[in-house]
């Protein structure tokens, strides 16, 4: 994770002076570079064959063998349930330090630079700074992210890390919605379990062929999905996932509350009661008033 930071902070030269579809171009060439480099590097990365992972240890507990064995409430846990859970830990921490970082002071300046650098710069923001903060910051999520993928298959091939991996995570965060952290699991969500679930019941649906058959089979149907859906959200709804569901919940809040039902008080008063409260008095309606 420090490593995927430290080369983006190399990077950040670059990327702290485009914007726009400028540093989209950079950064798609970027993943060619690093791909073109993680081929050749054979030493380091074994070339086109990848490389086998390493055993990971945390606290002497494994987590890509089932020894030492664990039970919880007499189920095994194996390598796959182990990283689950340690997948779920590490995203609850690291969505609860992006959500505090952007109501602080350098979230709200990107932010700013994300909506206007001339306004930001204006308002005293070093725009280089921020920017390459971000980049250094998304570059360790993609670090972590990428130990995570490394240990669930136990072996890295460069050719993993291409082009189609770059579209998913720009459908990723254009479902989810640009600038929204909830956003951005929402649309890790979709993506990643759209192919899973397509593949799990393409049978029941007709027009899906099996793999292979030369047809539309799941995962090609699933691109086709998110094609669709980011040409859909970009021209409907900018805000993806997050602005419709932040547009449901002010929906639901401003709906009008039910009339709340009468004090117990008020219920068992007696008519009896009312009409003895409201009859006046017989002395009193013959009185006549002295001050006048």
């Amino acid at each position: 994770m420090l490593l995927a930071g430290f080369l983006g902070l190399l990077f950040s030269p670059i990327s702290s002076r485009l914007r726009g579809i400028y540093l989209g171009i950079a950064s798609l060439a970027l993943v060619f570079i690093g791909q073109h480099i993680l081929f050749n590097a054979q030493t380091i990365t074994g070339g086109f064959n990848g490389r086998n992972v390493p055993t990971f240890n945390l606290f002497g507990l494994a987590f890509d063998t089932t020894d030492p064995s664990l039970y919880i409430l007499n189920v095994e846990f194996g390598k796959f349930e182990r990283l689950w859970y340690l997948g779920l830990i590490l995203v609850v921490v690291s969505y609860i330090f992006a959500k505090n970082l952007l109501r602080g002071r350098p979230g709200w300046a990107m932010q700013m630079v994300r909506d206007s650098e001339i306004a930001a710069a204006v308002m005293g923001v070093n725009v280089r700074r921020y920017k390459t903060s971000a980049f250094v910051l998304s570059s360790m999520y993609a670090g972590l992210a990428g130990v995570l993928f490394a240990l669930t298959f136990s072996r890295i091939v460069p050719d993993t890390f291409g082009f189609d991996l770059s579209v998913q995570f720009l459908a990723m965060i254009v479902i989810g919605g640009l600038g929204s952290v909830g956003g951005s699991v929402l649309g890790a969500v979709l993506v990643v379990g759209l192919p899973q679930l397509l593949s799990q019941y393409g049978a029941s649906i007709p027009f899906l062929a099996q793999p292979g058959s030369g047809g539309v089979d799941a995962g090609s149907f699933a691109k086709y999905v998110y094609g669709a859906a980011i040409i859909g959200f970009l021209i409907f709804e900018a805000g993806g996932l997050a602005a419709i569901g932040q547009r449901l919940a002010g929906t639901l809040h401003l709906r009008p509350r039910a009339p709340e039902p009468p004090s117990r008080s008020a219920r068992s008063a007696s008519p009896e009661t009312d009409r003895a409260g409201s009859a006046a008095d017989p002395h009193d309606q013959g009185t006549p008033s002295h001050s006048s």
